[in-house]
C-alpha cells in the first residue's frame, strides 16, 4: 500500500487536480421586450384608464436543466427577481441593471455540462394595491456548444415568445470558465499554468494539455532534461549539463556553442586558383600545375618563348599538359594563327557582295540600297503623299504602305468604312459616321446596341403582393387568388354571381364566399337542401303525421297501422356494399366493418385504405351530424382529389396559378372525377326516393326518409385536396349554421 500513499502525495505536489465534470459559464443578456398590445395573459388590458394603457413590467427568470419542466420553482441553475424596471413602457431596451443585486447580463456557472439548460421567464405586470397580474411565460431549451472564453464567445440572439401577446429578445453566450478547456467535451478539461516546484508548464488553448517549459518534460512537467544525452558536443569535447541548456568544453580549432570546427579556408588563403582543404586547426593548398608552394604563391612560367601569334595571350600549360592560347578577335587555332573568314554565313542582300576583314566584314550594296545588309532602300516612295484622308504613309522598300485612321480603308485609305454592316444594333436602327456608329433603339431597349431590354417592372405598380412578368415595352402584373384588374388592386367579388339559394345570404371574403342559411329551412353549402324537420319525432303531437315540404313542413292526421310490405329488401336501399335484412316486417342494414349508420352511409375509418397518393397526408374530419370525410394534404410537387397528379417543373415553387394552362388542365381532371361522383350520387337519390315507401326502421308502416344528397366537403381549389373515399357521404351542414365556399364544385340536383 505503500505505493498508493507515494502516488498521492506526487499528485498533491504536482498540483494535479482530478476534474471529473465540466465547467461552463453563461452569459445571459436580456436585450429587448415588445407588448403592443398591452395586453396580458388572459388576454385583457393591464390597466383599463381610459383605455387599455400600458403595463408595469417586471420579471421573474428561472434556469433549470435542459428539457426540465415549465414549474418555476424547479431552477437547478438559480432563479433571479427584477425590479419594477419601467412604468406605463410596454417597449423597452433592458438596462444593465435588473435589480440592486442583479446586473445584466446574468452570468451563470453551470457543472457538470452536459446537453444544454432551459430559461423559463414569466412576465408580471406590478400592481401595488393587487396581486400582479401574469403578462406573459416563455420557456426555452438552449443547447449551444460552448466556447473557449467568453471574448471568443459566439453571442446567439433568440426571441422568447409564449402563450400572451409580447416578445422578448434574449442575447446568450456559453463559454468556457477560467482554466477549464477542451469546447468539444463540455470543457472537462481543468488547466492551471504553473512554474514552480509543482511544475514547469503552460495550457494548451484549445484542448489544455500540459506544454512543458523548455529543459523540463514528464506529465506534470516536473522532470529536468539533461541536454547532454543527445551527445550535441562536436570532437569529442566534454559536455556539461544546465537548467534547460548545456556547456561544451570545445578543443582547438572548434567554436561555436557546439565545437563547430573552424574553417581555415575561409580566409581564401590558396592563390592563383588553387583549391583549399579544411583541416582541423589548419588547411591544405591543391595548387595547379603551374603553381606551387603553401598558397600557391610560385607561378611556373610556360609561356617564356612567346608561342601564341597574331597578338594572343599565352596561358600557359592547363590540367593536361596542353598549352592554352586566348586569341585576338578575328583568329583562332592552337596557336591563333588563322585568320576567321567573317563573310561565311553572311547574306548581303539586294545582289550585294561581301568582303572579308579582320574581326569584320562588309557588304558592297548595288545603286539604291544601303544599310550593312543592303536591305534599306534608300528613295522614298512617300515623298509623293500617295496616302489620303490624313492617314500615315510608311516607306518599304521598293514601295510604301498607308496606314489608315479609323473609318477608313483601301490601298490608299480613300474608302470610308461602313460601320452599320454588318449591323451592330440587336433591336434598333444604325446610322454610318466617320470611324464609328450610332444605335437608335427601339421602344423598351436600351444601350451602346440596344441589346439591353428595359425592365418596366422596375417601378412594380403591380398590387397585392401579385408578380410582375416584364415584356418588351410593357409588363403583366399575375394576380394572386381573389384579385383581378390590369394592376390586381380589384378583389374579386364571389357573391356577384349570386350563389346562395332559396333566399340564402351571401357573404363575400377573400377568394371565397360563405351562405347564411339561417332561417331558410334550407341548409349545406349553397341552402340548396331542405330540412326535413320531420325527422324531428317532436315536430308533430303523436296523432298526427308529419309531411316534409320545402322550406317547412306540415302535420297531418294520424298515420295508418303498420302492414308489412312484400319485397321490402328487393331493391337495394343498403349502401357500400350493406346487406338489407328483414326483421318483424321492416328491414335492417347490416353494415361492413368501414361503415356505419342507418343506412351504412357513415365511413367509420375514412383514412384507413390510405386514399392518399406521393406521400400525401390523410387528415379525417368530423361534420356536425355525425358524419366523417377525409381530405389530402399533398405535397407541393403534386396536386389532384387523392394527390394523383403530379405538378410539372417549376409550377410547385412559382404557383399553381403562375402557369394557367396547368392550371386548367388539372382542374378539367378535377370536374370529371366530381362529374362522375356526381353522377353516382343522383342513382343513390333515386335509390333512396324508391326506398322512400318501403320502412327504413324496425316500424314497418312508418314511411322511410333518406338522408341528404351527399355534398362534397369544403375543398380549395389551389390545394386540390380530397372528397370521400368508397362511396362515403360527406358532412352536412346543420340547420342554421353558414358554410364557407372556397372554389368548390358541388352536385346540385
Amino acid at each position: 500500500m505503500m505505493w498508493i500513499y507515494i502516488l498521492i502525495i506526487n499528485l498533491i505536489l504536482a498540483g494535479f487536480v482530478l476534474e471529473i465534470h465540466g465547467r461552463v459559464k453563461v452569459s445571459f443578456r436580456l436585450v429587448n421586450y415588445e407588448n403592443n398590445g398591452h395586453y396580458e395573459l388572459d388576454g385583457g388590458c393591464c390597466d383599463t384608464f381610459f383605455g387599455c394603457n400600458r403595463c408595469d413590467n417586471e420579471f421573474t427568470l428561472c434556469f433549470d436543466v435542459y428539457g426540465g419542466n415549465n414549474d418555476m420553482n424547479n431552477c437547478a441553475y438559480g432563479k433571479f427577481q427584477t425590479d419594477l424596471l419601467y412604468e406605463n413602457n410596454d417597449n423597452f431596451n433592458f438596462p444593465s441593471s435588473l435589480a440592486s443585486n442583479l446586473v445584466n447580463p446574468i452570468v451563470l456557472t453551470i457543472s457538470p455540462w452536459s446537453t444544454g439548460f432551459k430559461s423559463k421567464i414569466e412576465v408580471w405586470d406590478y400592481d401595488p394595491q393587487n396581486s400582479d397580474d401574469k403578462i406573459d411565460y416563455y420557456g426555452n431549451n438552449y443547447n449551444y456548444s460552448p466556447d473557449r472564453t467568453s471574448a471568443l464567445a459566439t453571442e446567439h440572439t433568440v426571441t422568447l415568445n409564449g402563450a400572451g401577446s409580447s416578445l422578448t429578445r434574449v442575447a446568450v453566450k456559453v463559454y468556457c470558465d477560467v482554466h477549464y478547456y477542451g469546447t468539444s467535451s463540455g470543457c472537462s478539461t481543468y488547466c492551471l499554468a504553473r512554474d514552480n516546484s509543482r511544475g514547469h508548464y503552460d495550457c494548451n488553448d484549445i484542448t489544455g494539455a500540459r506544454v512543458c517549459h523548455s529543459g523540463w518534460q514528464g506529465y506534470y512537467c516536473n522532470l529536468e532534461i539533461n541536454e547532454c544525452d543527445s551527445d550535441p558536443c562536436q570532437f569529442n569535447a566534454v559536455c556539461t549539463d544546465l537548467l534547460a541548456d548545456y556547456r561544451c568544453n570545445c578543443p582547438a580549432g572548434t567554436r561555436g556553442k557546439n565545437c563547430d570546427d573552424i574553417n581555415e579556408c575561409s580566409s581564401d588563403p590558396c592563390e592563383h586558383g588553387g583549391t583549399c582543404e579544411n583541416k582541423l586547426n589548419h588547411y591544405q593548398c591543391d595548387c595547379p600545375r603551374e603553381y606551387s608552394g603553401a598558397n600557391c604563391e610560385f607561378e611556373i612560367d610556360f609561356c617564356v618563348s612567346d608561342p601564341c601569334q597574331n597578338g594572343a595571350t599565352c596561358l600557359g600549360e592547363n590540367d593536361i599538359g596542353v598549352l592554352e592560347c586566348v586569341c585576338a578577335p578575328g583568329y583562332n587555332g592552337d596557336f591563333c594563327d588563322a585568320d576567321i573568314d567573317e563573310c561565311i554565313g553572311v547574306d548581303c542582300l539586294n545582289n550585294g557582295t561581301c568582303q572579308d576583314g579582320v574581326n569584320e566584314f562588309t557588304c558592297n550594296c548595288t545603286e539604291g540600297y544601303g544599310g550593312t545588309y543592303c536591305k534599306l532602300d534608300i528613295r522614298d516612295e512617300c515623298a509623293s503623299s500617295p496616302c489620303q484622308n490624313n492617314a500615315s504613309c510608311v516607306d518599304m522598300v521598293g514601295g510604301y504602305v498607308c496606314v489608315c485612321r479609323a473609318g477608313f480603308q483601301s490601298d490608299n485609305c480613300e474608302k470610308d468604312v461602313n460601320e452599320c454592316d454588318p449591323d451592330p444594333c440587336s433591336y434598333g436602327n444604325c446610322t454610318d459616321q466617320v470611324g464609328r456608329y450610332t444605335c437608335d433603339c427601339w421602344p423598351g431597349y436600351s444601350g451602346e446596341n440596344c441589346t439591353v431590354n428595359i425592365d418596366e417592372c422596375v417601378d412594380n405598380m403591380c398590387q397585392k403582393n401579385s408578380t410582375c412578368q416584364d415584356g418588351v415595352n410593357n409588363y403583366t402584373c399575375s394576380c394572386m387568388s381573389g384579385y383581378t384588374g390590369v394592376y390586381c388592386d380589384t378583389e374579386i367579388d364571389e357573391c356577384s354571381s349570386s350563389p346562395c339559394q332559396n333566399g340564402g345570404r351571401c357573404e363575400d371574403s377573400l377568394d371565397s364566399f360563405t351562405c347564411q342559411c339561417a332561417s331558410t329551412g334550407y341548409r349545406s353549402l349553397l341552402c340548396e337542401i331542405d330540412i326535413d324537420e320531420c325527422q324531428d319525432e317532436q315536430a308533430c303531437p303523436s296523432n298526427k303525421r308529419c309531411a316534409n315540404v320545402n322550406g317547412s313542413y306540415d302535420c297531418n292526421t294520424k298515420p295508418p297501422e303498420p302492414t308489412p310490405i312484400p319485397g321490402l329488401c328487393r331493391t337495394s336501399v343498403c349502401y357500400n356494399e350493406g346487406t338489407c335484412q328483414i326483421i318483424n316486417g321492416s328491414y335492417q342494414c347490416v353494415c361492413t366493418d368501414d361503415f356505419s349508420g342507418e343506412l351504412c352511409e357513415t365511413p367509420t375509418e375514412p383514412c384507413s385504405s390510405s386514399p392518399c397518393q406521393n406521400d400525401g397526408n390523410c387528415h379525417f374530419v368530423t361534420a356536425g351530424d355525425g358524419s366523417v370525410y377525409y381530405i389530402c394534404q399533398c405535397l407541393e410537387d403534386y396536386a389532384g382529389i387523392n394527390c394523383e397528379l403530379p405538378l410539372p417543373m417549376g409550377i410547385a415553387s412559382e404557383g399553381v396559378f403562375a402557369h394557367l394552362e396547368f392550371v386548367l388542365i388539372a382542374l378539367l381532371f378535377v370536374i370529371i372525377i366530381l362529374f362522375g361522383i356526381c353522377v353516382i350520387k343522383v342513382r343513390r337519390r333515386k335509390k333512396l326516393a324508391t326506398a322512400t315507401s318501403m320502412p327504413t326502421t324496425h316500424d314497418a308502416t312508418t314511411a322511410a326518409t333518406t338522408a341528404d344528397p351527399p355534398h362534397p366537403p369544403n375543398i380549395p381549389m389551389n390545394n386540390l385536396v380530397s372528397q370521400p373515399i368508397n362511396g362515403s357521404l360527406p358532412p352536412t351542414a346543420s340547420p342554421g349554421t353558414s358554410t364557407t365556399i372556397d372554389n368548390n364544385f358541388m352536385c346540385l340536383g
